[in-house]
């Protein structure tokens, strides 16, 4: 059983065919990076994979478990407890610390008794000293380092990654790969990282590519 496996997945807008019958696994531990020119469906598979887009068809198996034929908030649930998604664009909560950001997960699940404490995140993304700093006040990549503490936060075996060097200059991109990185060696995390960056790609043991919503190579 793979951490994650979608099979004959499709999602269909219209006439368009965004994911045309897609079907892939990650392994434990693995660094996956899905590649493609823009409209390929980078974006669009990454969403059905965490559960935030419904498919029109197929289904998407974590650890067995099909998230594809879920209810929104059964698959909500499942997700905020399962997944870690980080985006280009960081969403982090404005009004929010950085570490408040990071607890975010924890304070919407509503079953957990008390909040983690996010101490030993906070030194692994090696902004302990930046805890009580707001988003604004941190820098591209610092912020990005609360996204991903944020979807490491519930202890995810799957992390997914949509374009996160996207609004980093190359030296932050270098190290925010470098983390990702350390989380599959070390940690055994599943990764699936959407790049147009080749060497964000480089990261990766393996690359995928599309093109027109399907798998090339």
């Amino acid at each position: 059983m793979y951490p994650i496996e979608p099979q004959n997945l499709k999602k269909y807008f219209g006439n368009v065919h965004a994911v045309d019958d897609i079907s892939l696994t990650a392994g434990e531990g693995e660094f996956l990076t899905v590649t493609g020119a823009s409209g390929s469906g980078k974006s669009t598979l990454l969403h059905l994979l965490g559960g935030l887009t419904t498919p029109t068809s197929g289904s998407v198996l974590i650890n067995g478990t099909d998230i594809a034929s879920m209810t929104d908030s059964v698959r909500t649930k499942f997700r905020r407890r399962n997944i870690g998604i980080v985006f280009q664009s960081f969403n982090l909560i404005p009004t929010l610390t950085a570490e408040e950001n990071i607890l975010l997960p924890a304070m919407l699940d509503k079953s957990r008794e008390q909040l983690p404490m996010p101490d030993e995140l906070l030194d692994l993304l090696e902004i302990k000293e930046r805890r009580h700093h707001r988003p604004d006040a941190l820098s591209g990549g610092e912020q990005q380092r609360v996204a991903i503490g944020r979807a490491l936060l519930m202890k995810p075996a799957i992390i997914l990654a949509d374009e996160p060097t996207g609004n980093l200059d190359s030296v932050n991109s270098d190290n925010i790969c470098q983390l990702l990185r350390k989380l599959c060696d070390e940690q055994k995390r599943t990764l699936i990282v959407v790049t147009h960056d080749k060497a964000v790609a480089a990261f990766g043991d393996r690359t995928i590519q599309l093109k027109d919503g399907r798998i090339l190579r």
